[in-house]
């Protein structure tokens, strides 16, 4: 098992990939939510929510993390719409989507991703996943094949390598988010997804967030993702273009990563924490602004 982090004791039992891959973002009430915001029956007749905003041949589906919704790619909207059709949606359980789901598995999310780019998408799909969002999208892309010219990972997938655990090592894991969810998971979110100059309004306001999440199904998609085979997943669709925009604190295994899929290459941000698009959303509009045009020329 992997060095323990220096943390509560609460805390401990998470290893390096959970901590990387479970990303605090909540449901935010004080944003603007685009005025074409509609609904699709995914496959297991669960209704998700999503947002069209502009238009354009190519479409940028952008997909949330772990206990997110998709108001935290706000700062992207505008920026992006003038030239793509800018696609946003809530997975299921999360923001304004329903929550009748037995599975929670990333495959199950990925799902959710492809039902909403079936119904809206008629070119090329650009999928962008934050945290859990990146294997999220890894398993859209899987199901979408040809249509994918691109996906891009933001500050996810930096131990690709890392097995993934059994059900009953992914149990034990959450066990002390289970006996106390709320204040488990805002210690978790202050304590390793921000820098110590990080805005003191984004940490408040993502941890208390987070800590105010379904506790259900934050633990049952906690689950699925700690389960989950990353390995797997890269190699699955090694034969679409990838792009890393990770922060610079936590380290990305580079090697490994080439490795699982040869068509990746990463981009760094430096001083940031885990929500790149939120800490410096003009540095990392130009970071993917630059990505997509290199690789979608």
């Amino acid at each position: 098992m992997p060095t323990k982090l220096n943390m509560p004791s609460s805390l401990r039992q998470l290893t390096p990939l959970t901590l990387l891959l479970l990303t605090a973002c909540g449901s935010s009430t004080d944003r603007e939510v685009p005025d074409d915001t509609t609904g699709v029956r995914g496959t297991d007749g669960v209704d998700i929510h999503y947002s069209v905003t502009g238009s354009g041949e190519t479409s940028l589906v952008f997909v949330h993390g772990w206990s997110c919704e998709s108001g935290y790619w706000s700062e992207q909207i505008d920026s992006f719409a003038d030239r793509y059709e800018v696609i946003t949606l809530d997975l299921a359980g999360h923001g304004q989507s329903g929550s009748n789901r037995e599975d929670w598995s990333v495959e199950a999310f990925g799902n959710d991703v492809a039902a909403v780019v079936d119904a809206t998408a008629s070119g090329p799909v650009v999928l962008i996943g934050h945290s859990m969002g990146g294997p999220v999208v890894l398993e859209a892309a899987r199901q979408l094949g040809e249509r994918v010219p691109l996906i891009v990972a933001v500050d996810t997938l930096q131990a690709p390598g890392q097995p993934a655990y059994s059900e009953e090592e992914s149990r034990r894991l959450w066990a002390p988010f289970a006996d106390d969810f709320a204040v488990a998971t805002e210690g978790f979110v202050r304590q390793r997804f921000f820098l110590p100059d990080s805005p003191a309004e984004l940490v408040d306001r993502v941890s208390t967030d987070m800590a105010a999440a379904d506790p259900h199904v934050a633990l049952e998609a906690g689950h699925g993702l700690t389960t989950y085979s990353a390995a797997d997943g890269l190699r699955a669709v090694a034969d679409i273009p990838l792009v890393l925009i990770n922060a610079a604190y936590v380290p990305t295994d580079t090697e490994t990563l080439a490795s699982l899929h040869p068509k990746s290459r990463v981009e760094l941000i430096e001083g940031v924490g885990h929500f790149p698009m939120l800490e410096a959303p003009a540095e990392f509009n130009a970071v993917l602004d630059n990505v997509l045009s290199a690789e979608l020329r």
